[in-house]
């Protein structure tokens, strides 16, 4: 299976639900919102942090995610995928995101714990570019 690094730096920021109309002012520069009762999250590039900050008012923020990309065709029949990709992060000590799209899986890495897990991957047969 192949991992895709992709370029920059992520954030994953938290703000109130009563701002969700703001969203719109920095839809173009958000990677996945996530709508949750009391509260909304974003992650995003980085390089917008602060359009960003500036739109959105009190967010909370965590920085410093690397993204990667499961690089390979699959649809909703397969199962295991992620767990495969995603098993021995959590032995290793390593905290990870995950979130999905209708194609593929996106697990985030904090940048601090990135060589380790690429280490990890590789050692587990993962092919990982980027």
């Amino acid at each position: 299976m192949n991992l895709l690094k992709v370029n920059g730096i992520y954030n994953i920021a938290q703000f109130d639900i009563s701002l969700l109309s703001t969203i719109s002012n920095v839809i173009n520069k958000v990677f996945t919102i996530i709508v949750e009762d009391q509260c909304v999250s974003i992650i995003y590039d980085d390089k917008y942090n602060n359009s960003i900050n500036y739109e959105l008012n009190n967010l909370k923020i965590e920085e410093g995610w690397s993204l990667f990309k499961i690089n390979t065709s699959m649809d909703f029949g397969c199962y295991g995928v992620l767990q495969s990709v995603i098993c021995n992060m959590s032995d290793a000590g390593i905290s990870i995101l995950v979130t999905s799209s209708f194609s593929t899986d996106y697990i985030f890495i904090k940048n601090n714990f990135v060589e380790k897990a690429i280490e990890i991957w590789q050692r587990h047969g993962f092919v990982v570019t980027g």
